[in-house]
């Protein structure tokens, strides 16, 4: 049986008494809103994220609770899986399977800022993820690497850089800004690798169609605020 599939009576219990509190502080105007700007879940129940963490604080981090909150695939309940996952006790193939769910930027968000930037192999793991042939594995392998960037290895940032500026952004936003402020902050781990990026860039801006616009604009603003142009 597979390590997602296991079903514990009492994470069972802990996660509807979880889900009951989640049900209270719902906010249907909050939930409109969120599907009207293209935030879809299976259910949503609009409930604030700090209330979320206030809720969040009263329970134990547990493997299995977490994995019960996460399959019931509702808004609220994945986020606080991210929030009660142990970061000591979350592998690798957990985090792959998490990721390969998302498909929306406000769960990529949570998901990264929560748990995938805590983990004990966040750095291997951004370096995996900024090389996927999926866009949205991508997003979060960059955003993941912003959070986490001063904990990277000189080696780990160079690839990261460089599977940045062979990202193809032309169509996609949400790719460009990740792809844009991962690297920005690169650039302040030190003067070599600023001098690469700034290298990497000059070729880069010869083609500026879609939003690689928007990549090389906000990459020169950060390396004109380090003094490297």
């Amino acid at each position: 049986m597979s390590e997602f599939r296991l079903i514990d009576e009492n994470s069972v219990k802990i996660a509807n008494e979880i889900m009951r509190k989640i049900v209270l502080s719902m906010n249907g105007e909050v939930s409109e809103r969120m599907g009207i700007l293209g935030m879809e879940y299976r259910k949503n129940y609009g409930v604030a994220v700090p209330r979320l963490k206030e809720i969040a604080a009263g329970y134990p981090h547990d493997k299995l609770l977490a994995m019960e909150l996460w399959n019931r695939k509702i808004r609220e309940s994945m986020i606080m899986a991210t929030l009660l996952a142990p970061v000591d006790k979350f592998s690798r193939a957990n985090a792959l399977k998490w990721i390969g769910e998302i498909a929306g930027l406000e769960m990529a968000e949570q998901l990264s800022m929560n748990l995938l930037s805590k983990l004990p192999f966040c750095g291997s793991l951004a370096v995996e993820l900024t090389a996927s042939e999926k866009e949205w594995e991508r997003i979060i392998g960059f955003m993941t690497a912003v959070r986490i960037y001063v904990e990277l290895t000189d080696n780990e940032a160079g690839i990261i850089v460089r599977n940045g500026f062979a990202s193809d952004v032309e169509n996609s936003y949400f790719l460009a800004v990740s792809v844009a402020r991962s690297t920005g902050r690169m650039s302040r781990k030190g003067s070599a690798i600023a001098s690469e990026i700034a290298g990497l860039l000059h070729e880069y801006e010869a083609n500026t169609a879609g939003y690689r616009k928007l990549v090389v604009e906000e990459i020169k603003q950060e390396l004109i605020f380090l003094n490297i142009l």
